[in-house]
């Protein structure tokens, strides 16, 4: 009898460690343009009207859900949840900087004349940036340089 309870709680504790483990793993569905959030139709209808969207994936997480834009011109653009870009990614033309803080872009043309944009990426704290020369420079949010990064 205590054999077969012992079992029977190792296998519970086995069922419910791979459950855990299956609701833990982000779970990845291409959806339409019509199902992104509001904010990320409207940055891609302002900065991309002459591109055409190859797909779109929507990954969903225990607590977060983003978005994932890919275009016919293989430039990458992911959202949060709220459909903000976090990143624009373009290596092989770079990006257009009509959406780029102005400041960011003025510096990059002044100090970087004959080089692209490829990407950028946002977080809470700093804008990203790599050249198509590969240098990645720091700016922070008011889009002031902060730093070229190694």
């Amino acid at each position: 009898m205590r054999k077969l309870k012992r079992l029977f709680v190792s296998a519970s504790f086995i069922a419910i460690a791979l459950l855990s483990i299956n609701t833990t793993q982000a779970q990845t569905v291409q959806i339409q343009k019509q199902e992104l959030p509001k904010n990320a139709i409207e940055f891609l209808d302002k900065n991309f009207t002459k591109q055409t969207i190859s797909y779109i994936t929507q990954e969903k997480e225990w607590f977060s859900t983003d978005y994932t834009v890919v275009l016919e011109d293989q430039t990458k653009i992911d959202f949060d949840k709220n459909g903000n870009w976090e990143e624009v990614e373009n290596k092989a033309k770079g990006i257009p900087t009509d959406f780029i803080l102005p400041i960011i872009s003025k510096y990059v043309t002044t100090n970087f004349p004959n080089t692209q944009i490829i990407k950028i990426e946002k977080d809470s704290n700093k804008y990203d940036v790599k050249l198509s020369n590969s240098l990645e420079l720091v700016f922070n949010l008011k889009g002031n340089f902060t730093r070229i990064d190694d």
